[in-house]
C-alpha cells in the first residue's frame, strides 16, 4: 500500500502489504502517538483499526490515486495525507514535525494538531452524552480566548460557541442541549 504523510497535522501513516501498519502524530506538548495498526479492504475502501484504547471504532479509509483520506467518526476527525514516494522513515519524519514547530512562531502551527484531537474528543464527548455529532466537523476550532493555554473553542459560523475542549476535557455550553439552528 504504501506511506503518506499529513503535514497540516502532523500526521503520517504506513500501511503494509500484510495487513499491518504504523500511524504516527507529533505532538509539541505531549508524548507524540505512535501506534501500531491493521487494515483491511472491503470493496472500494479500507477499514483500519488501531491498536489505542482511545479510539476503538474502526476507521474508514479512502485512496483516490496519491490521496489517502481518514473518514471521520464519533472518536475520529477527517484526516487527509499524501502519498510519499520513495523510502519514508516514521521517526525522522516526527523529528522533521518537530523541528518544523519549533522553529514557528505562529501559534497556528503549534495548534493545529491538537485541534485535530480537541475535535475528536468534542465528538466522542457528544457521542457518549448523545447529542448531534453532525454539527461537530462544521465547527471552527479557535484559540481566541481569555488566555491561551485554556483550550480550543468549538464555535459555529456565527460565532455561537458550542464547548471548549482542554486536554481532551469537554467543557459544553448551553446551547449544545438546547440546539436550535438550522445549520
Amino acid at each position: 500500500m504504501g506511506s503518506y504523510r499529513d503535514d497540516a497535522d502532523g500526521a503520517a501513516i504506513t500501511l503494509n502489504s500484510d495487513g499491518t501498519g504504523t500511524y504516527v502524530m507529533a505532538n509539541p506538548t505531549q508524548a507524540d502517538i505512535h501506534d501500531q495498526l491493521t487494515w483491511k479492504k472491503e470493496k472500494n475502501n479500507y477499514i483500519i483499526n488501531l491498536n489505542d484504547s482511545n479510539y476503538d471504532t474502526p476507521i474508514d479509509a479512502r485512496l483516490n490515486e496519491d490521496n489517502l483520506s481518514l473518514v471521520g467518526n464519533d472518536e475520529w476527525p477527517n484526516q487527509s495525507f499524501k502519498r510519499v514516494h520513495g523510502d519514508f522513515d516514521v521517526d525522522n519524519f516526527l523529528k522533521e514535525q518537530h523541528a518544523k514547530n519549533n522553529s514557528s512562531t505562529t501559534k497556528d502551527t503549534h495548534s493545529k494538531e491538537s485541534s485535530t484531537h480537541a475535535r475528536a474528543a468534542l465528538k466522542k464527548w457528544a457521542s457518549d452524552h448523545h447529542k448531534d455529532t453532525s454539527k461537530i466537523d462544521n465547527l471552527k476550532a479557535t484559540t481566541d480566548l481569555s488566555e491561551p493555554d485554556e483550550g480550543w473553542a468549538f464555535v459555529d459560523d456565527n460565532g455561537t460557541e458550542y464547548a471548549i475542549v482542554r486536554n481532551g476535557k469537554v467543557y459544553p455550553r448551553p446551547v449544545i442541549d438546547g440546539d436550535t439552528s438550522s445549520n
